[in-house]
């Protein structure tokens, strides 16, 4: 049996749990710690791990206000990393630099108030699920379960 351990930069801070996601060529990583989000792409040509920012924590106003990963997936060249958002779940496109492509896909949501998302890589697709209450006491609403797939 193979292994492959990881060494990252930041060993004193917390670090979130990574989301794993096979690729192409290896797998990818995505994960973060007190100054942002990270993409780690693993190959198995070049036997070597490269880590990307691809979001400041300073974008959500602080390491502490960063929203939770709950899914990573590969499309293509790309990758699905899919946030928990306050109010909302997004899923933006990175690509093996980490760099953001344009536009990010928006998941529904009645009124905002969103139960835990979970997600589960299904061939080319992510699945993901997440309830959508429509009253504060979450007595109320639906479950969603969307795929989402860059085509």
């Amino acid at each position: 049996m193979n292994r492959l351990r990881l060494t990252v930069a930041q060993t004193t801070n917390n670090l979130t749990c990574s989301l794993a996601a096979p690729t192409s060529a290896g797998y990818a990583l995505a994960w973060q710690d007190y100054s942002g989000s990270w993409l780690s792409v693993y190959s198995a040509t070049i036997e070597k791990v490269m880590s990307y920012p691809f979001a400041s924590a300073t974008d959500f106003g602080g390491p502490d206000l960063q929203p939770p990963l709950r899914g990573l997936a590969q499309f293509g060249n790309d990758y699905g990393v899919l946030l928990a958002k306050t109010h909302t779940v997004e899923m933006w496109r990175v690509n093996g630099f980490g760099d953001r492509q344009p536009g990010a896909l928006i998941f529904p949501s009645l009124m905002g108030i969103l139960g835990e998302v979970s997600a589960v890589r299904a061939g080319s697709t992510l699945a993901v699920t997440y309830a959508d209450y429509t009253d504060t006491q979450g007595a109320a609403g639906r479950r969603l379960y969307v795929k989402a797939a860059c085509y």
